[in-house]
C-alpha cells in the first residue's frame, strides 16, 4: 500500500477515534447541505447522483502544520450525511476552507486532511468522494454575509431561464451563495466568446443577457456572476470582456459589481 495513502488512512482512523471520544461535539466548523437545485448541479458539475456538500473550516483543523484530530466530530458529521448516503452511485463533495493562506495553512497537512476525508466519505456510504480546498475565505464572515442575505428563508428553486446562448440562474439557497461567494445571479454564457467581429460578445448573446437576466427572479441585485468560455482569440476576448463587456452589462442590468468564472469550452 502506498505510504501516502496508508498515512491518510491512519489520520482518518485517528479522527474517527478522537471524534468518538470527544466529550462534546466541536460544532460550528462544518456545514452540511443537500444538493437539490439545477444551479447547484451546474456549479458542481454533477447530475442527480450528487447528494450532499460539506463545507469545512480548515483553519480550525489544520494548526501549526498539524491536523487537530479533536477539532472535527466525524461521528456527528456521518450522522448528518446518513440521509444522503448512496453506495451505488452517490457523490459527496467536501470543500475545506482556509483563511489567510499564510496563517495556519500547511500544504502537506491539508493534503493529508483531503485524503482522510476521501476515506471518511466512502466509509460514510458514498460511491464517489470529491474533496477540494479554498483559501482566503474567512469562515465567520462568510457565514454572516450569507445569513444577512438569506435571513432564515428556506431554499427556493434555482432553475434557469434562457436559450441556446445564455442560461440565467437566480441564487436562492445558502449553499449556492457559499459556492459562489454570495453572488446573487449567475449568467452562464454557453457560446464561447471570441474576437470575431471585433467584440467579445456577439450582438445575439448580449441581447439574450439583457432579455433573460430581468426574468430570473433574483432576490437581491448586488453581485452578478458571469460564466464564460473561451473561443478563437480567447486571450484578447477575455481581457475585453473583463474590462468592458462585463462592466457595462453589470451597470445596465442594475447590479453593483460583477465576478467572472472562466471555463473551458
Amino acid at each position: 500500500m502506498p505510504t501516502r495513502f496508508a498515512a491518510a488512512l491512519v489520520v482518518a482512523l485517528g479522527l474517527l477515534r478522537q471524534a468518538g471520544n470527544a466529550d462534546e461535539p466541536s460544532g460550528g466548523n462544518y456545514l452540511v447541505f443537500p444538493i437539490t437545485t439545477d444551479l447547484q448541479h451546474t456549479l458542481l458539475g454533477a447530475g442527480e447522483e450528487a447528494k450532499a456538500c460539506v463545507l469545512i473550516n480548515g483553519s480550525s483543523i489544520v494548526k501549526n502544520s498539524m491536523i487537530d484530530a479533536s477539532a472535527l466530530d466525524l461521528q456527528a458529521l456521518a450522522k448528518e450525511l446518513a440521509p444522503y448516503a448512496d453506495r451505488d452511485k452517490g457523490i459527496v463533495f467536501f470543500n475545506i476552507r482556509f483563511g489567510q493562506k499564510s496563517v495556519g495553512f500547511d500544504r502537506q497537512a491539508s493534503s493529508m486532511l483531503m485524503l482522510a476525508l476521501e476515506a471518511f466519505g466512502r466509509r460514510a456510504g458514498f460511491h464517489t468522494v470529491n474533496v477540494s480546498q479554498s483559501a482566503y475565505i474567512d469562515w465567520e464572515k462568510s457565514i454572516a454575509a450569507v445569513n444577512e442575505k438569506t435571513n432564515g428563508q428556506t431554499d427556493e428553486d434555482e432553475s434557469a431561464v434562457g436559450n441556446e446562448l445564455v442560461r440565467v440562474y437566480p441564487v436562492r439557497t445558502p449553499l449556492t451563495r457559499y459556492l459562489l461567494g454570495n453572488n446573487d445571479c449567475v449568467v452562464d454564457v454557453l457560446a464561447p466568446i471570441s474576437e470575431e467581429g471585433g467584440e467579445a460578445l456577439s450582438a445575439e448573446i448580449r441581447k439574450a443577457i439583457l432579455r433573460y437576466v430581468p426574468k430570473a427572479g433574483v432576490t437581491h441585485q448586488d453581485t452578478i456572476n458571469f460564466r464564460v468560455r473561451s473561443g478563437n482569440g480567447s486571450e484578447k476576448a477575455i481581457d475585453q470582456f473583463k474590462r468592458q463587456d462585463s462592466v457595462g452589462l453589470t451597470k445596465v442590468l442594475g447590479y453593483k459589481q460583477q465576478t467572472i468564472t472562466y471555463l473551458n469550452p
